[in-house]
């Protein structure tokens, strides 16, 4: 904020600026009838039936929260895995779904096929992580959301690019595990959607596991060390090595 270029230096850099919904090859989400994450946030009608197609944390999420509205709600996923038992209410369905006319679901399983209908359906199959340039992932010093958990060993120091709900969490995580954490956030303050109390709690807890917090900043690039690891510059201030 004072005008000095920053350099930071970790072992890795984690990639947590958020994500877009991942698209499904045989659906368009129009925001009327078929919904993403996002058009299920701010819904223009309530449906009394909903039809969710993936069971990943957004998709039992949103099922839960329709359902407490008072939606009958049916979970679509073509993993043969039972959804968690703290939502025995949900209807489940397991295969392949096909979108078709009319707001309806083709489920084709391993022994039957079923076709289920509802007044909307949510497309919950997970989400593609944002890559900001001069940062793509290479699995090694770069990772997203996507690599993050196949890391081999507990990193001594690591940069959070992004200080929203994945970015804090994986924070939160990595200092457990004993990790030095930076977390960058270019916005004012960390975790932007949630209430400041909210975030003062969160912020204070950080503080107490040695999480560093620099918000307001922008990370203009980083350069890979011949040793492993990186160096993070940030625009107006030091360096960041991991």
């Amino acid at each position: 904020n004072d005008g000095k270029a920053t350099t930071l230096k970790a072992k890795h850099i984690i990639v947590a600026t958020g994500a877009r919904a991942r698209d499904l090859p045989f659906a368009k989400a129009d925001g009327k009838r078929i919904w993403t994450y996002r058009h299920a946030m701010a819904p223009t009608e309530m449906p009394n039936e909903l039809l969710v197609i993936g069971s990943g944390a957004i998709g039992i999420e949103f099922a839960s929260f329709y359902n407490d509205l008072g939606a009958k709600v049916t979970v679509v996923e073509m993993l043969d895995r039972i959804v968690p038992e703290d939502f025995p209410f949900l209807g489940a369905c397991y295969g392949i779904g096909t979108l078709g006319a009319n707001r309806t679901v083709e489920i084709v399983g391993t022994d039957e096929r079923t076709t289920v209908t509802g007044d909307a359906v949510v497309l919950a199959p997970g989400s593609v992580p944002r890559v900001i340039p001069g940062f793509e992932p290479d699995g090694t010093s770069v990772v997203t959301s996507d690599e993050f958990f196949h890391i081999p060993h507990i990193l001594r120091r690591a940069v959070v690019i992004g200080g929203g709900a994945i970015g804090c969490e994986f924070a939160s995580m990595l200092a457990d595990l004993g990790t030095k954490v930076t977390i960058l956030e270019g916005l004012p303050k960390i975790l932007p959607g949630c209430d400041d109390d909210i975030t003062k709690v969160v912020v204070r807890s950080f503080g107490r596991k040695g999480i560093d917090i620099r918000t307001g900043v922008k990370v203009t690039g980083h350069s890979p060390k011949p040793g492993g690891g990186t160096v993070v510059q940030v625009e107006g201030g030091d360096p960041v090595e991991t």
